[in-house]
């Protein structure tokens, strides 16, 4: 197995994150840090890594969620998994022993996801998802782990069983060396690679299944504050540019956009005023979509 953590200027997260896989060398033969952080940090990390005695070794490069992936891509030699981790989350402590146990005993995947477990607050976007209507429609996945043709996926959290699912999030998920050498992920999405997940997805689910191993448990801070007006625009575009590149349905797209923008408008109007920024952020990738292919 070989353990790719990307990271950028959060030396406390990744020393907790090295701290757990010290203690769980069992699972792991190597791990690569492509860091893109600023010199002090990177200064920070080199000293950091020499009290611990698994095989860590740290890569420079430009700060990018995709371009720092594909950097791992080059340490897969004979590797049989490779496994992309968040530098933020925490495991639980019998984690990497339950994916172990099901890696002995599947087979027949190309790629395996922790299952993140969440303490869920309803919102207006949760229960506008899980209406039948939207699912009948094709605009929503009521199905956990599920994907819609109007290029929407749903969410990936809480488990309860082991499951085929349509994508994988990245932020702790492991595929099998053989069925990805070719793939890469997309650096057009941007140095901010929202969706790179979901895009890198869609490219493996034609190779064979996409699994959550639902006892193999961690937690990641989901109270991260979406940047407002520059992340309006990027999910936008994102999710346009991937609606286009695996010949979604274009129409399906339009009006989930419409409607997520009429949501987004409410949560404004119910208190949360950087939604009036993300809205606005929305509004000009939305009207500015038609030039996509010359920014991507």
């Amino acid at each position: 197995m070989l353990i790719v953590i990307p990271t950028r200027n959060r030396i406390r997260e990744l020393t907790n994150t090295l701290n757990f896989l010290e203690s769980n060398k069992f699972f792991f033969k190597k791990i690569v840090i492509v860091d893109s952080s600023n010199l002090e940090i990177k200064n920070q990390i080199k000293k950091k890594i020499r009290k611990y005695s698994a095989n860590i070794k740290v890569v420079n490069s430009e700060a990018s969620t995709c371009i720092q992936r594909n950097v791992g891509f080059n340490f897969i030699e004979k590797s049989k998994y490779i496994m992309f981790l968040d530098d933020d989350n925490i495991f639980y402590s019998d984690a990497f022993y339950k994916m172990q146990d099901f890696l002995n005993n599947n087979k027949d995947f190309v790629g395996v996801a922790f299952n993140q477990i969440y303490k869920e607050r309803k919102n207006i976007l949760d229960n506008f998802k899980k209406n039948c209507i939207t699912h009948k429609i094709g605009i929503y996945s009521l199905d956990n782990g599920g994907f819609s043709d109007s290029g929407w996926q749903s969410r990936f959290v809480n488990f309860k069983n082991d499951k085929i699912v349509q994508w994988l999030p990245t932020r702790a998920v492991i595929y099998r060396c053989s069925e990805i050498k070719n793939s890469r992920f997309d650096k057009k999405l941007g140095v901010y690679g929202y969706l790179e997940d979901l895009d890198f997805s869609l490219q493996l689910k034609k190779r064979g299944k996409l699994i959550v191993c639902s006892n193999a448990k961690y937690t990641h801070d989901q109270s991260i504050t979406r940047p407002g007006f520059h992340f309006g625009k990027k999910e936008l575009r994102n999710r346009y540019y991937i609606v286009k590149k695996h010949k979604l349905n274009r129409n399906l797209f339009f009006l989930t956009t419409l409607l997520r923008m009429l949501l987004t408008f409410k949560e404004g109007i119910l208190g949360n005023l950087n939604s009036f920024k993300r809205l606005a952020g929305n509004l000009v990738a939305l009207f500015t979509i038609n030039n996509l292919d010359e920014n991507y």
